[in-house]
């Protein structure tokens, strides 16, 4: 329980701090580590504290896990590449000017 409610209080910690984030675009990267990251870790929790899993339920999950991790990659990195595509275009229309 006591562990429950640390995590509770550092989620809603994040939770705030993600609203000072003024950046679209940073807060959005922010929003979605923070997203991957407690499935994850909710997932890595379920190994640890899971006593009667069996092995291929153990599998399963950090399969998950690598998933989720790959999902959070792929993802992280379309939102760089519009972010790059976004400021090239607005340099160009700069330039053009």
């Amino acid at each position: 329980e006591r562990v429950s409610k640390t995590r509770e209080a550092l989620q809603a910690l994040e939770d705030l701090r993600l609203e000072f984030i003024r950046d679209e675009v940073d807060r959005e990267r922010a929003e979605l580590s923070v997203e991957y990251g407690r499935r994850i870790e909710a997932l890595r929790e379920r190994i640890n504290n899971e006593k009667n899993l069996t092995v291929e339920a153990r599998e399963a999950i950090n399969e998950q896990i690598v998933l989720l991790e790959r999902q959070f990659a792929e993802r992280l990195e379309k939102i760089n590449q519009e972010e790059i595509k976004r400021r090239l275009e607005e340099n160009l229309t700069r330039y053009i000017k």
